[in-house]
């Protein structure tokens, strides 16, 4: 059985004193790793979320700083986004 792997990018966010404020969780395949070649916006969004639960944990993977994921806006409502940390995360809308 073959499969695209999956990843996930990790962008980190500096303030004008160069400091870590938070992270940019990307996007990224095992076909695509130094940028990322969306087709569908709310895959590539649950596909971060997914993988970023089941292989690192947002405490691990934030090293205790926000996070920032790209969410188209009809994925917003969805029902999926309640089991995330909303401490530790913030959306950046996306549209293609």
């Amino acid at each position: 059985m073959s499969y695209n792997k999956s990843l996930v990018g990790r962008q980190p966010i500096l303030n004008r004193n160069l400091e870590i404020v938070a992270y940019e969780l990307l996007f990224r395949s095992e076909t695509s790793r130094e940028s990322a070649l969306i087709e569908d916006g709310n895959f590539a969004t649950a596909t971060v979320i997914i993988n970023t639960l089941s292989e690192f944990g947002f405490e691990r993977i934030l090293s205790g700083q926000r996070g920032l994921i790209n969410i188209e806006t009809d994925m917003l409502m969805s029902d999926a986004l309640e089991i995330l940390p909303r401490n530790a995360l913030c959306w950046s809308f996306w549209k293609p």
